[in-house]
């Protein structure tokens, strides 16, 4: 989530882009980790892989280079 400002009685909700940076481990479902971490998230259909960071720097940017998209709706083909 971003920071959130007061400003004259209005409160807002400013979204940050969060930039880790490090190394990463992919983890199969045939792989013995799998076994370990899959359990500590929330099921999703089609699962086939958790990455594993090892972050070494966390950066924030305002975001401002970041296209702008229209919410159009939830996607649900994982859950059909």
């Amino acid at each position: 989530m971003g920071c959130r400002r007061r400003q004259k009685g209005r409160r807002g909700t400013f979204l940050l882009i969060l930039c880790l940076y490090g190394t990463a481990q992919t983890i199969h479902q045939n792989e013995a980790a799998w076994e370990e971490l899959f359990p500590l998230f929330s099921p999703l259909p089609d699962a086939s892989q958790i990455f594993k960071l090892s972050v070494e720097l966390v950066q924030t940017s305002c975001g401002m280079g970041v296209l702008l998209f229209d919410y159009v709706e939830e996607r649900n083909q994982l859950d059909q």
